[in-house]
């Protein structure tokens, strides 16, 4: 194909003003079938593609690409960049990348990929999860805490962007119609990108296969966040993990290279079976000694198993720590007796969050979803559509507890109440900061997990099991805790697009 030089493109369009005015005024132009191009081809490979680059070939009839062959005086797909002449046009359109292979459809029509987003597992719809096509290459994240907020642009400049429904849904519009059309799940540091191999303009291709559309299950396929998890006497937290679907080469202990590192807490398992993991047969390190004393900031998230009572002495010196590992943008998730880190020499602001009775206040039976935020109402969905629930808003807990004597409407979130008493909350911080300015979050429950052994070793301990009622709200947690942060009154929205 000729390539022309910017300057003999400008001659080229100052003549088409002067001569015939063709095109619409955004300088679409439309093929036999109605489909209108935005200054490219609307089937082919993406620009930086072999085929793409090498001709400029476009498929539209009556639309013609100017590609350059990279050198300064040359506009063309080495520069990101696509003009639509369509025969004689009015103006110069100028678009990057995958953004040349939008068009605009006919009686109302639009081009578009649905699909449902699971767990790593891919067994389990996952809420909230963003699903974007990329406009550029994707930033690996930074192996510290940032300040991660839902308003913040994510990497690559994406061109259309969603976020998935209460039963694991999502919808794109607008999508290039080509070849190699790359997608992003993603939720806070779970992320991975597939291919999607074609996209016809202006129907909709459907993604159903749970192996394309979950998170990833190492990092062979995507990205995960550093998580510390805590092992305790009184409850298998870490089986929950396992029911994951998480790659075995990514549960180690600090050191190693996985993303998944063990320590154990009062009574709790303390090694890895033989020939396990990234740490196999290790013996893991002591909780209080090492990540609760120095070690927070290493991690994304930190989850804390029950250990049987309060264990305040253990935690006496740290919980400090706890709060400004917070505030930096940490994340943390404590079952139980673990609400004693609001309580002894805790700061006044963590202190301040709910005050608790030592009582154990057992129970076994439903418990009651509150449904009066907009997240607390999709949680409920989301139990009754994976088959949490029977009736919507309530689900079973086996061998629940009720600790929370009065929770601070101000500063937290009940989540899950039984006979009005919070069961599940979760806080933001820096507590009591102006919602802008909020990006750590911590969660705590009174819901154990409900099988499995607390102090075998991982993880002949777990055993293979369905997930219970409670499991399942838990995972509920456990991701949503992953995600971006967002005052819990506001409607979850897709990103921005670039």
């Amino acid at each position: 194909m000729r390539m022309y030089t910017y300057t003999e493109y400008r001659l080229v369009a100052a003549m088409a003003l002067v001569l015939a005015g063709c095109g619409d005024d955004a300088g679409h132009v439309a093929n036999d079938d109605g489909i209108e191009t935005r200054g490219g081809t609307s089937q082919g490979s993406p620009p930086g593609e072999d085929d793409a680059t090498s001709t400029g070939t476009s498929s539209a009839p009556g639309s013609t690409t100017i590609s350059g062959d990279g050198t300064d005086d040359e506009v063309g797909i080495d520069h990101g960049l696509k003009f639509d002449l369509g025969g004689i046009p009015d103006a110069p359109v100028v678009c990057a990348n995958l953004q040349c292979y939008q068009v605009t459809c006919p009686n109302d029509l639009t081009t578009t990929v649905t699909g449902r987003v699971y767990d790593p597992s891919g067994t389990l719809p996952l809420y909230n999860v963003q699903v974007y096509v990329p406009n550029a290459e994707l930033e690996p994240f930074e192996d510290s805490l940032v300040c991660d907020q839902c308003d913040s642009q994510v990497s690559g400049s994406p061109v259309v962007t969603a976020v998935t429904d209460e039963e694991g849904y999502f919808v794109l519009e607008n999508v290039p119609a080509t070849q190699n059309v790359p997608l992003v799940m993603q939720v806070g540091k779970w992320r991975r990108e597939v291919t999607i191999p074609n996209v016809q303009p202006c129907t909709e291709t459907v993604l159903d296969d749970p192996e394309i559309t979950r998170l990833p299950r190492s990092r062979s396929e995507g990205e995960l966040p550093r998580i510390a998890l805590t092992t305790g006497g009184c409850d298998a937290l870490f089986c929950l993990l396992r029911r994951l679907g998480i790659a075995d080469e990514e549960f180690g202990i600090a050191g190693s290279d996985a993303r998944i590192h063990f320590y154990q807490g009062s009574g709790g398992s303390s090694s890895f079976n033989a020939g396990f993991g990234a740490s196999p047969g290790a013996t893991f390190p002591n909780a209080s000694a090492t990540l609760w004393n120095n070690g927070w900031e290493n991690y994304d998230l930190v989850m804390m198993s029950c250990e049987c009572s309060e264990q305040p002495t253990q935690k006496n010196g740290h919980r400090v720590k706890l709060r400004d590992y917070l505030n930096a943008g940490g994340r943390a998730f404590g079952t139980h007796y673990h609400y004693n880190w609001m309580q002894g020499d805790a700061p006044a602001d963590l202190a301040s969050i709910a005050t608790f009775t030592t009582s154990l206040n057992s129970f076994t039976g439903l418990v009651d979803i509150v449904t009066t935020f907009p997240k607390g109402l999709a949680l409920a969905d989301w139990m009754l559509a994976v088959g949490g629930s029977v009736v919507h808003g309530q689900f079973h807990v086996s061998e629940g507890r009720a600790h929370v004597i009065n929770l601070s409407q101000q500063l937290a979130r009940a989540w899950v109440t039984r006979n009005g008493t919070p069961v599940y909350f979760s806080f933001n911080a820096p507590i009591g900061a102006d919602e802008d300015e909020q990006c750590g979050r911590m969660v705590q429950t009174d819901i154990h997990v409900s099988s499995g052994s607390a102090s075998g070793a991982f993880p002949s301990a777990c055993g293979a099991t369905q997930l219970s009622a409670q499991e399942m709200a838990l995972i509920f947690m456990l991701f949503d805790l992953s995600a971006c942060i967002q005052p819990d009154d506001n409607p979850v929205l897709p990103p921005p697009p670039g």
